[in-house]
């Protein structure tokens, strides 16, 4: 459903730029790093708002880290347990 939305040129910027941004923060959750940068890097060419930009950049930033990955992902999932054993 939210790779729909991203592919889908009659929805808004803002539908596609959240839908991308959820896809990214789920492989950041489940573990699939390598796609979360892509996403992460798609997402911060098509963003605007320097809010978002910061927090698409601390997410990016943690991927490199696993100790950083596993508090990114706890702290975005609200369950730290998701991101304890990874």
């Amino acid at each position: 459903m939210l790779e729909a939305i991203v592919a889908d040129e009659s929805a808004t910027r803002i539908a596609q730029n959240r839908a991308l941004s959820q896809l990214a923060d789920l492989d950041l959750e489940t573990g699939d790093y390598d796609r979360a940068t892509q996403r992460y890097a798609q997402l911060a060419s098509r963003s605007l708002d320097e809010d978002s930009l910061r927090t698409i950049e601390v997410k990016a930033g943690s991927l490199g880290d696993p100790r950083a990955r596993r508090a990114i992902a706890a702290t975005w999932s609200g369950h730290p347990s998701v991101a304890s054993t990874r």
